[in-house]
């Protein structure tokens, strides 16, 4: 007698023989789900509504009897019955899918099981989570503590936030860098538009006042061995050499002028 029960201890522990109730809740869980393959779905539903109570279901068989019987509702138009078992089937096994051949009954009431499953995660989401404290809103305790009469105050404002969100002042000229030639300074400190505008100015005043200065060479020197017409056209040359030249003097001061101004 000691020897059969030490036998029977260690077979259990090795997982070689399942306790008889275990054993006959398992018969019943596949005699239901041959029921159903049957096609008698009215007796599969009644079989396993019966195992509903039975403890001890290990977690394969568990799911396996919330599936049949979802089925077995689905198919006998128990919509919301069924649709119940197979929130408890996703509530278990979230990742628990069936065959796209399966019947349209039983596909329809599993997608309305989702669906609620669905549901009920965004409005979990959405719903506010109150704090350690029932403390009223800083607004509102402050409209309270203000005294009538008083005009309410400015809202706080961060000023490493406002840092933040204005963009970085321009970096500041000197008479240094005004003195370079050609906008360059300007164009340093990228201040493009006073750079090219500047730079344009003084490098064209000083190529057209170059070339009034060749065209001038050019010519005799002797106006009374010339024509009028050429004496003309050197004095034309002339005008555009100063007006050239003093334009791109008057590009620079204002450079120097600005950049002082700074």
């Amino acid at each position: 007698m000691a020897l059969a029960a030490a036998a029977l201890c260690l077979g259990a522990l090795l997982g070689g023989a399942a306790p008889p109730a275990a054993a006959a809740d398992r018969a019943a869980l596949q005699e239901a789900a041959a029921l159903y393959h049957q096609g008698r779905f009215d007796s599969a539903r009644v079989r396993l509504a019966g195992l509903l109570d039975a403890p001890g279901w290990r977690r394969r068989d568990s799911l396996m009897l919330l599936q049949y019987l979802g089925m077995s509702e689905a198919r006998l138009g128990a919509d919301s019955a069924a649709t119940a078992r197979f929130a408890d089937l996703l509530a278990s096994d979230s990742l628990f899918r069936f065959a796209r051949n399966e019947d349209a009954a039983v596909l329809r009431t599993f997608q309305a099981a989702r669906d609620r499953r669905s549901a009920a995660a965004v409005a979990a989401s959405d719903t506010p989570v109150p704090g350690p404290s029932a403390s009223p809103p800083a607004e509102a305790s402050a409209a309270a503590e203000r005294p009538s009469g008083m005009p309410e105050a400015a809202p706080y404002r961060d000023p490493l936030s406002a840092l933040a969100a204005e963009p970085p002042p321009a970096a500041k000229m000197t008479l240094g860098l005004g003195a370079v030639p050609l906008g360059g300074g300007w164009l340093a400190r990228r201040r493009t538009t006073h750079g090219f505008t500047l730079g344009l100015l003084q490098a064209g005043g000083i190529l057209l006042s170059v070339y009034a200065s060749e065209r001038q060479d050019g010519m005799e020197e002797d106006e009374f061995k010339r024509e009028r017409s050429e004496v003309v056209s050197t004095q034309g040359w002339q005008w555009v050499q100063r007006i050239s030249l003093s334009t791109a003097l008057g590009a620079y001061l204002f450079s120097l002028f600005a950049s002082g101004k700074e």
